[in-house]
């Protein structure tokens, strides 16, 4: 709910920007032209299978000792938008807003102090996805009433693909795990797979409609094999489809404003948030454990061990066992933290907040 909350509040948040000083931005590399290739939909496109194994059997989780490492705030607007870790885990990436009359700015702060380093070009865009091996970078943007995607080589920033017209917004993004398809979770109630070589649709994927309103979706996510990929939408649904042919294969409805956030533990099974409580199902849509929280998870994110799991609320930080949804420890919020990401090693855990970064470091204790 308080995702969405941040969605709608948004736009009063760029008009409080217009009112105050603008900060100026870094003063990057001037960015060399690229013809971007337009986004069109094929008569027919198959998508390459993966060859990533699926995960092993979760084993038990170990809690790992916790400090903090570096602190950050920021003078200018953090916008509803995301958090990134670059492939190689040396770098954060976030969008930052200095001006309503401009899309928010991408800025790369250097680990584990969060300095802040000049990118190899200016790019804008409000969320953000780095591919599996780091080397593709996606944004998307939808403010200032326009509404792109773009596909850039990281160590130079180049656009490869870029498209337009994506209507509604495009909310979350996801590189599959051989990096050959880009899911968008859109607001007009589909997620979308690009091919990420050719920047054409792979597949089309729509979500019924709730009530009388499409259902915009928040979270898109693959499973590790790259099999199938799911979309959680506000309103309560989350429906998981079969990447090949666009199958729909699961369709999961829970609370009214939840869940928002969805990712997968395996090939079989995918965890959600809801009103105070986390639950794993599997990909036939069948439950298999719940937990109650004494607040709802806003953020869920899983280590890349895949064993420890989790969840942002507004008053804790809470690690669970991924296996069983056993509470290892709990740990107030540090602030108004609502985004969670693990480094790609699992070594550091970053949380985002309205205006500061907090960055803890995680050491398994033998």
């Amino acid at each position: 709910m308080l995702r969405v909350l941040r969605f709608l509040f948004s736009t009063v948040l760029l008009i409080l920007a217009g009112c105050m000083p603008s900060t100026p931005g870094p003063s990057p590399a001037p960015e060399q032209t690229a013809t971007p290739t337009p986004l069109s939909i094929p008569t027919a496109i198959t998508p390459a299978a993966t060859t990533t194994p699926a995960l092993p059997s979760l084993g038990p989780a170990t809690l790992p000792q916790m400090q903090q490492l570096a602190r950050r705030r920021f003078d200018s607007i953090v916008p509803p938008g995301d958090l990134a870790w670059t492939g190689d885990g040396a770098y954060l990436v976030l969008p930052l807003l200095f001006s309503a009359e401009e899309s928010p700015l991408l800025y790369w702060l250097e680990v584990p102090a969060l300095i802040e380093v000049p990118p190899p070009i200016e790019i804008r865009g409000s969320h953000l996805a780095f591919s599996g091996d780091g080397q593709m970078l996606a944004v998307s943007d939808s403010s200032l009433g326009e509404d792109r995607v773009e596909i850039r080589r990281s160590a130079d920033g180049q656009v490869q693909q870029s498209g337009e017209g994506f209507f509604y917004g495009i909310h979350a993004l996801a590189f599959s795990p051989d990096g050959r398809l880009l899911a968008m979770a859109n607001g007009n109630a589909r997620a979308r797979l690009l091919d990420v070589s050719s920047g054409l649709i792979a597949q089309e994927l729509p979500l019924p409609y709730q009530g009388s309103h499409p259902p915009l979706l928040q979270d898109v996510a693959f499973s590790p094999d790259g099999g199938l990929v799911a979309g959680a939408a506000y309103g309560g649904v989350v429906q998981v489809w079969r990447v090949a042919d666009g199958t729909a294969v699961a369709r999961v409805v829970t609370d009214l404003t939840q869940p928002n956030a969805v990712l997968f533990l395996d090939s079989d099974r995918f965890v959600t948030n809801g009103y105070r409580r986390l639950s794993v199902w599997r990909s036939d849509g069948s439950v298999l454990r719940e937990v109650r929280a004494p607040d709802s998870p806003i953020d869920i994110a899983l280590h890349p061990e895949a064993q420890l799991l989790v969840a942002v609320t507004p008053a804790q930080i809470i690690f669970f066992d991924a296996e069983t949804l056993a509470v290892l420890e709990s740990r107030p919020n540090p602030g108004d933290a609502y985004l969670a990401r693990f480094s790609p090693d699992g070594s550091r855990l970053a949380l985002l907040g309205r205006d500061t970064l907090w960055l803890w470091g995680l050491q398994t204790v033998p």
